[in-house]
């Protein structure tokens, strides 16, 4: 049984690490539904295509 501290810190940092995660990708989800949104009135506002606003609005891209 030597090993089960190293197992368990293993476990430990594992957890974490998946927490850390869903909390990114939450905060990512979030971030990219508010780009949507204004890219979506951008392009209603100016005539612009969607793949043209997500360009603009998301990716940063004009053109």
């Amino acid at each position: 049984m030597d090993a089960l501290p190293e197992i368990t810190l293993a476990v430990a940092r594992l957890t974490r690490a998946s927490v850390a995660q869903k909390i990114w990708q939450t905060k990512f989800r979030d971030r990219l539904a508010a780009a949507a949104e204004k890219a979506g009135s951008v392009a209603r506002k100016s005539g612009l295509s969607a793949e043209a606003a997500i360009r603009r609005e998301i990716l940063g891209v004009a053109g």
